[in-house]
């Protein structure tokens, strides 16, 4: 049997990290790590929630041979496609942080990799 596994990651977010101030949830950009002069070590003890929702997606294709009673060679394909979706207000937290690059834990042990992208310098995406 032979397994070919395609990671998909869909949907856009266009502001990831919402960081949480007394009952306010504000964007997290680049301008408030200046303004606030954050290290990359105050952003990791800060608590982060998502600003929407998001969907991670994965297809798996499993292609199958099989020999039939007449000798021939039968092709058997199938696609299954796992769906992790995380609400809008979700918590997570930064375990690594560096100037464009955000490593972020929704379980112990789990990051996502969210970066500054080059059209947009301000907000932080999904890689």
């Amino acid at each position: 049997m032979q397994k070919r596994e395609k990671h998909v990651i869909v949907f856009f977010i266009v502001v990831l990290l919402l960081i949480s101030s007394c009952s306010n949830n504000v964007p997290f950009t680049k301008s408030m790590i200046r303004e606030y002069k954050l290290t990359y070590e105050d952003i990791e003890y800060l608590q982060f929630y998502l600003s929407d929702y998001l969907i991670l997606e994965r297809e798996i294709e499993d292609i199958d041979k099989e020999l039939t009673n007449s000798h021939s060679l039968k092709k058997v394909e199938d696609k299954f496609i796992d769906q992790i979706v995380f609400k809008k207000n979700t918590p997570c937290i930064v375990t690594k942080a560096t100037e464009d690059t955000f490593f972020v834990a929704f379980e112990p042990n789990e990051n996502l990799t969210f970066c500054s992208s080059l059209k947009n310098n301000t907000f932080f995406s999904l890689e």
